[in-house]
């Protein structure tokens, strides 16, 4: 149960990373254009993201495939040394599927929604500043957190208006972590994607506080 939460804990931080981007409103020039963006990649989309971290104690790689139908219905799969998860939040109900235990194990999706774009634009109103640079061909916006200063730098293709890198920094300015962005896949995202695997047995995460069951 710990590694399935793990997995799920990873898949949240980094779907809300890029929802973060909106932080201080959505006024602007910038946070208008980081707002097309994201909306467009989690419209009928799918796409890669590998990431490598240097935080003490987590996975160096982590490889995440995405299905986006929108932000109410997405599929992650992930691959963390060697084990892989699928993570689904679709129709209102939420669940993890653990390849090598072939165990589908049933959340309380109200652990997943709070990564709604909209909501976290709510909450994180007017907590940081951004800018906007250049990376050779390629368009930077900086993200800098006013109490904690930790930055995160997103890099786009403009001419696809699709992410290409996300670069996270603690306030020290120590690289955390690196995302990078690839085989973006536009078109309409199937009710099939967000299907449980056939065969695979089926159980419920055990409610918060109460000891999990053997």
């Amino acid at each position: 149960m710990k590694k399935i939460t793990f997995i799920l804990s990873i898949a949240v931080i980094v779907i809300f990373s890029s929802t973060a981007a909106f932080a201080a409103g959505d006024t602007g020039k910038i946070w208008d254009e980081l707002l097309k963006i994201t909306e467009k990649c989690t419209d009928n989309v799918s796409y890669i993201m590998e990431t490598k971290s240097g935080a003490a104690g987590q996975p160096a790689t982590t490889k995440m495939k995405f299905f986006f139908k929108d932000v109410k219905n997405y599929r992650v799969d992930t691959e963390v040394e060697g084990q892989k998860t699928r993570m689904v939040y679709a129709g209102g109900k939420a669940w993890v599927y653990v390849e090598a235990q072939n165990v589908v194990t049933n959340m309380d999706p109200a652990g997943v929604e709070s990564i709604n774009i909209k909501e976290a634009l709510e909450k994180q109103k007017e907590n940081a500043d951004a800018s906007e640079g250049k990376s050779g061909s390629s368009v930077t916006y900086t993200i800098i957190e006013r109490e904690t200063k930790n930055k995160t730098v997103f890099t786009v293709d403009p001419k696809m208006a699709i992410y290409t890198k996300m670069q996270v920094y603690d306030g020290k300015g120590d690289l955390l972590t690196e995302a990078v962005y690839t085989d973006w896949k536009f078109g309409k995202i199937g009710a099939d994607v967000f299907d449980k695997p056939k065969g695979a047995k089926e159980m419920d995460m055990p409610a918060q506080g109460k000891p999990e069951s053997k």
